[in-house]
Order: C-alpha cells, then sequence, then structure tokens
C-alpha cells in the first residue's frame, strides 16, 4: 500500500477540510494507508476522518514555522509514519509538507494543493501575501501543484508560480449524501414558513465583501416587487448578525419579511431540498464553489455569477449572469421560474448528472491516486 500523509493547518470546518474529508472517504483505503497531520488543532471536520480508521496527528502549533519544537514534532510525526508522499494543502500546509520533505533522507514527493483564489494580490492581508509569495519562491521544488480551479491556477502563475508541475483537480461532490428527497422537502418549506405555491432562492455563504450579499438582496428587493409568492433563504457564518449591516440592508429595501436567515449550519442537505434554485451572487475571490455542486448534486437549478470556474462547473445546465448586476441576477431568477415547475425539475436532473459524470468524489479521488502512483512508481527502487 502507498502511505500517504495529509497535512493541513487545522480541521475546522471549511471548504479545503470538508474536501479533505470527503477525500479520504473516497479514496480505496486497499491500495492508500493515510495519515493526517493538523499543525494545530483537530476541529469539528476531525471526527469523520477518525470515523474512518485515519490517525490524526494533532501539533497544537500557534506558529508552526517559528519554533525548534515544531520541527521536532515534525520529525516524530515523520518517522512514526515513514509517508511515500506527502500531501500539503493550503499555503500554511504546503510549506509544511515541504519542511518535512527537507527532515527526510529519501527523495519523497510532496504535493501542494491551493484552494485559494487570488483577485488582487494587494487585497490580501500582510501574512497571507507573504506566504503566497513564499509560495512562489519554492513553487519549483514540488512534484506537482493541485489547483482546484483553473481560475486560481492562472492566478498564481500570474504572480510567480511555477507553471510546470501543476494540475487542476476540481471540488469533488458525494452524491449519496446530497440528493433530493421530496418527503424532506416538503417537512423543511414548511418549517420555513414557504407558502405553498412560493418559491423559494436560496444562498448558502458566510458573510463577507466577495459573496456579495447585497447584490442578491437588491435582485430580492426588483423581484419582490412583482412576486409576492417569491422567499429568500440566507444560509451561513454571520448573515443572522442583527447587528450587522446586512440587517440595515434588509430593512432598507422592505425584505425583512421575504428573507429567512439561519446562520451557519453544520448539515445543510435538507435545506437544499427546500430550495427551487440556488444562487451565487459573488463579486470576485470564488474558485470552484462548493454551494453550487452540492445543490446541483441535489437537482437544484443554479443562477450564478460569472465567477471563478462557475461556467465550468454548472455548463449549460443554469444560468450565469454579470457580477454585481442585480437586475441580471433577478431576470435569471425570473428566467427559471417562468419556465414552470416541469422544466426546472428536468434542469435539476441535468445539474446532477452533470455532478455525477464530471465532478462525483469518486471521479476525483481517482485523480488523487493516480497522481500518487506516478509519483511513487517514478521513484528508484531502492529509495522505496
Amino acid at each position: 500500500m502507498i502511505r500517504v500523509m495529509h497535512v493541513i493547518t487545522d480541521l475546522d470546518i471549511g471548504g479545503a477540510e470538508v474536501m479533505l474529508a470527503k477525500l479520504i472517504g473516497a479514496t480505496d483505503l486497499s491500495r492508500f494507508n493515510l495519515s493526517v497531520l493538523s499543525l494545530k488543532r483537530k476541529g469539528v471536520v476531525a471526527g469523520q476522518i477518525e470515523r474512518l480508521g485515519i490517525p490524526i496527528f494533532e501539533l497544537n502549533l500557534n506558529r508552526p514555522f517559528s519554533s525548534p519544537r515544531a520541527i521536532l514534532k515534525f520529525r516524530e510525526v515523520l518517522s512514526r509514519q515513514t509517508p511515500e508522499v506527502i500531501q500539503g494543502w493550503m499555503y500554511h500546509g504546503n510549506l509544511a509538507a515541504s519542511v518535512l520533505h527537507f527532515l527526510n533522507p529519501d527523495d519523497l514527493p510532496v504535493i501542494w494543493n491551493i484552494r485559494h483564489s487570488l483577485n488582487h494580490l494587494h487585497q490580501e492581508k500582510s501574512s497571507m501575501r507573504l506566504l503566497i509569495r513564499a509560495g512562489a519562491f519554492y513553487s519549483k521544488r514540488p512534484a506537482a501543484i493541485i489547483y482546484n480551479a483553473h481560475i486560481s491556477l492562472n492566478q498564481h502563475e500570474a504572480v510567480g508560480y511555477f507553471p510546470e508541475n501543476a494540475h487542476v483537480i476540481p471540488n469533488g461532490f458525494d452524491l449519496q449524501r446530497f440528493r433530493s428527497d421530496p418527503e424532506t422537502r416538503q417537512k423543511m418549506r414548511s418549517q420555513l414558513g414557504v407558502p405553498e405555491d412560493g418559491i423559494l432562492i436560496g444562498l448558502i455563504a458566510r458573510y463577507n465583501p466577495m459573496k456579495d450579499h447585497a447584490n442578491f438582496l437588491r435582485a430580492a428587493s426588483l423581484m419582490a416587487e412583482k412576486r409576492a409568492n417569491v422567499r429568500f433563504l440566507l444560509i451561513g457564518r454571520n448573515v443572522d448578525n442583527p447587528s450587522s449591516d446586512l440587517t440595515g440592508i434588509i430593512d432598507a429595501l422592505g425584505l425583512t419579511d421575504k428573507v429567512i436567515r439561519l446562520g451557519e449550519r453544520s448539515d445543510v442537505v435538507p435545506f437544499y431540498a427546500a430550495l427551487d434554485m440556488a444562487s451565487l451572487s459573488s463579486a470576485y475571490g470564488e474558485g470552484f464553489p462548493n454551494f453550487i455542486g452540492e445543490a446541483m448534486a441535489c437537482r437544484v437549478p443554479c443562477v450564478v455569477t460569472d465567477v471563478g470556474d462557475c461556467r465550468r462547473l454548472v455548463g449549460d445546465t443554469g444560468i450565469i449572469v454579470p457580477v454585481k448586476d442585480p437586475a441580471a441576477l433577478k431576470k435569471g431568477w425570473e428566467k427559471l421560474i417562468d419556465m414552470g415547475s416541469v422544466a426546472r425539475y428536468n434542469l435539476g436532473l441535468a445539474a446532477r448528472k452533470r455532478i455525477h459524470e464530471k465532478f462525483a468524489i469518486s471521479k476525483i479521488a481517482g485523480q488523487y491516486e493516480s497522481l500518487y502512483e506516478s509519483f511513487v512508481e517514478s521513484r528508484s527502487p531502492e529509495i522505496r
């Protein structure tokens, strides 16, 4: 079996952390022996991984690269696990994976995994800019750099990342977990207070400027002027904060009785069942949005702004609109409403089929496995 060690900052809820858990769950454990090194604490995602029997080494390092203790801990884990491939995740995890490589006498292949989109480097925090530039400087060293979106690859190459070891492997989606459920749909819509003839449009995203909730709400205001039966569901970190400026926007637009705010949820699957459509309103910063892929897997048609790799993800199963254009977003919603429930259902079927054919987690895990195998097989027998 090929021994692979995944190195990540922590295992709190986040796109990379959840993707790592999904990837591990879909990896063929008869061919791969996996372990996870968490530079900080384990976090809530750790339970999903440990239930699969995968060991997690928790280092509890607040500053992974500024303490001699970190080097000692790295050496200890490395000697216990003797990995054949080291897979980093995100900037801190990538650099830690490279440190592990330097500490090992064998020529271990190190693979980086970049899951961040760079709109403008100057907009990043100073500490993040430093990490990104350090990554660019060392980017020739890893055997491969995996990006989860083509736009991310292009943006990183533009700031100096080495192009010849680049691979794009998109996010994958669990079609067993994300699926439509008519019974749950009725139950959730009743709990949310959606009228029987109502249309529910959902946005699942943390409250952050790049997600452009204001764009979504302005489109909602335009829609509410003509269609009284439409409701809008917001789920995500801080969207339910009554003291945030989001509350002021909702009140100013007269949407208080139209918008349902639920905050961050650990399991969003039942809420997908309640939706008539999902909508991404982001202005920038997206790579390969999990929210839209999950909605598509649940047979929910989507209207999305033209950011990141949304076009590659949605294809012809949804509607793409310009960023920062509430009128265009509202027209996209209207197009799906006006096509009727049967046509929307068929579009949802096409969306799930697209996920199954191109982005199922089993297929994505296969791409990771093939990459790992190619590097292990290329090493000299005496090293192996």
